[in-house]
């Protein structure tokens, strides 16, 4: 899944673009990856990754996990699959990847 996702941004993000993107009806949490592989949850800097897990349960509320991931560009792709492991970790069924709308 590839969305267009309208929120204030925790880090200067280049997304990538694509000429398919959906509308997302529901808000999942947002993770936001720069360049350098710095990670904010929904605006919430992670000051290191171990705190990854306990941030997540905290903004997902009972909520059903899903999460749209917002890379750089520039963000390495181990980082990036880092991330989507521990996301499956924490049982997200839906992830998606946000991109910008060509």
């Amino acid at each position: 899944l590839t969305a267009t996702v309208m929120m204030p941004r925790t880090f200067a993000i280049a997304l990538p673009q694509a000429t398919q993107a959906d509308k997302l009806e529901s808000v999942p949490i947002i993770i936001s990856i720069d360049r350098a592989g710095r990670i904010a949850l929904n605006g919430v800097k992670l000051a290191q990754d171990a705190d990854f897990e306990t941030v997540f349960a905290a903004q997902q509320r009972g909520k059903e996990p899903q999460a749209i991931i917002a890379a750089d560009t520039d963000t390495r792709h181990g980082r990036l699959i880092e991330v989507i492991d521990r996301l499956r970790g924490l049982k997200v069924q839906r992830l998606g990847i946000e991109v910008e709308q060509k």
